[in-house]
């Protein structure tokens, strides 16, 4: 915002990047839990029968058809194939760049299987695969955080230098970020606490930690990589121990449920006029954007429906999602408007009460609004906090004791124009995770980027905040985890309180008639849809 014409410039290559908008789709082969048992390797292979499973042995690849998983005889039995052209995909990467195109995900499906077959074995033989001669077994997954965090914009003309900058002066604020250690660095995994700018918004937050290492000491890093003050109350690890072939989620309030079956939608619209379904079936990076706007409030609705599953099943909703960076943008050529007043702005919301904050922020259709068809009529069950663009977080919201009737499950989510990006929807049946499968690690030791204890003010939730006030703060964490079990599938989650501050230095003359709009509810949603159109013009695609 310094820089008037960078921030044209900036905000002209955004415009442009959103209509050619390609997403780079990256993959990881995962290899699976060891075990010295074939009988445990025999039910793990025997869960992963949906799978395509890819021979990879010392007479050549093959395509395993006609698969039968014998647990009794320990073996695997199949007939061998060539493998298509669709599933060569890992095979060939001989660089290890492990990209895929979202129009033909079918690396995603595969499990490799390493071991050594007879010698002169030839297309359609049926072979008979000891468990005990199975080298490695490799499961291909997503890699979320490359797909989250590697968006190629194919602006024409534009190169990743030039949208590099355009995105440092865009990227208006951020959350502390959470990074976890795999073993060989710290990958970035979300941002805490979004939108708690004020003291009186400080709030709790659950973030997932899908690459965290799992060890005797597992690690953490919170850092501040913007021009922000972070204050961050206490920072507890959740451990949840369950089995390999379970998922498990957490909701907002802190409730953790095992996933037992999980169903797609058979229709989702936005705004009654643009078939979404496909963009939300499955995590392949490609979103809807709630981009649609012949709406004149800029309001944008997407009605999903499910297959009601019946019976006495705890129901939930399954999100995968983030905010989007012209969330962000919006937001700060909002608050430039005040100008060299921002300050005193600043300083007056800060001594207002949480509640008149929240209800603006409501007002202004920033939070996600999520609402179930009941007996009675629409109810909305969660208003979901802003949860920074950075990277995609799974979150579950509770659909029980409502009065859902018939065979369908109507679901209604409601933003502001382009404020939101989901990935995938689902209605998932849920089970209670079992406290005995539950740990709380506080934190053993944290250290800043100079090596100074900053334990202290993160260990307890007492008002206390680890105060990171410079770019480039960091405070690596570490947890004891003395009763590890390496038979054991963990999934982790950071437990945390705190707000931030963005630090700005916006100047010039106060807008008080442009600023005055926005104490009428809708006023963002539609100075969001009017920049847009502003900017991006006739080039617009419409890629909902």
């Amino acid at each position: 915002m310094e820089d008037h014409h960078i921030n044209r410039l900036a905000m002209l290559l955004l415009a442009l990047s959103l209509c050619f908008v390609a997403a780079c789709n990256y993959y990881k082969p995962i290899p699976t839990s060891p075990s010295s048992m074939p009988s445990a390797k025999s039910q793990e292979i025997a869960s992963m029968n949906d799978k395509t499973f890819i021979i990879r042995s010392n007479q050549g690849d093959f395509l395993l058809k006609n698969t039968e998983v014998r647990i009794d005889k320990e073996d695997l039995l199949g007939v061998l194939d060539t493998v298509p052209e669709k599933n060569q995909s890992y095979i060939s990467d001989t660089k290890q760049r492990f990209s895929y195109s979202s129009k033909d995900p079918s690396v995603l499906s595969e499990v490799h299987i390493y071991t050594s077959l007879e010698p002169n074995v030839q297309i359609g033989q049926e072979v008979i695969i000891p468990i005990s001669n199975i080298n490695k077994l490799e499961v291909i997954e997503r890699d979320k955080q490359r797909s989250s965090t590697n968006t190629v914009f194919t602006a024409i003309g534009v190169t990743v230098g030039v949208l590099a900058v355009a995105f440092t002066v865009l990227a208006l604020s951020s959350c502390p970020f959470i990074s976890a250690y795999d073993g060989e660095k710290y990958v970035l995994q979300g941002e805490s606490f979004g939108g708690a700018i004020y003291p009186s918004l400080a709030r709790e937050d659950f973030i997932p930690l899908p690459s965290l290492l799992m060890g005797n000491e597992v690690k953490l890093m919170i850092h501040n990589e913007l021009k922000e003050h972070h204050y961050t109350d206490f920072a507890d690890l959740l451990l949840v121990s369950h089995s390999s072939d379970e998922h498990v989620l957490i909701q907002p309030n802190g409730d953790l449920k095992i996933i037992k079956q999980k169903i797609k939608p058979f229709e989702a619209s936005l705004n009654n006029q643009i078939d979404v379904l496909q963009k939300l079936s499955v995590n392949d990076n490609n979103f809807c954007n709630f981009n649609e706007f012949d709406d004149e409030t800029a309001i944008n609705q997407v009605i999903v429906g499910f297959d009601n599953p019946l019976g006495d099943q705890k129901l939930s909703l399954y999100l995968n999602l983030r905010n989007s960076y012209w969330l962000d943008h919006i937001f700060g050529e909002f608050i430039s408007k005040f100008g060299s007043q921002h300050v005193n702005w600043v300083e007056k919301q800060r001594k207002r009460p949480a509640e008149e904050l929240l209800e603006w922020r409501e007002s202004q259709n920033i939070p996600l609004s999520i609402s179930v068809k009941t007996r009675e009529g629409w109810k909305e069950v969660q208003k979901l906090n802003t949860i920074g663009p950075l990277m995609n977080r799974e979150v579950s919201v509770s659909l029980e004791g409502l009065q859902i009737e018939g065979p369908t499950v109507e679901i209604a989510l409601s933003s502001g124009f382009m404020f939101w990006e989901i990935d995938q929807i689902a209605l998932v049946t849920v089970e209670d995770v079992s406290p005995n499968s539950i740990q709380l690690l506080k934190p053993d030791q944290v250290l800043d980027e100079n090596e100074n204890n900053m334990l202290q003010p993160i260990l307890d939730k007492d008002g206390v905040f680890l105060q990171q006030l410079e770019t480039g703060n960091k405070a690596y964490i570490t947890y004891k985890l003395d009763n590890y079990n390496p038979e054991v599938t963990y999934s982790a989650f950071l437990h945390t309180s705190g707000y931030y501050e963005p630090i700005r230095d916006f100047k010039g003359k106060t807008d008080k008639k442009f600023l005055t709009k926005f104490r009428e509810p809708g006023t963002l949603p539609k100075f969001s849809k009017f920049k847009f159109l502003e900017l991006a013009g006739d080039t617009y695609l419409g890629s909902n």
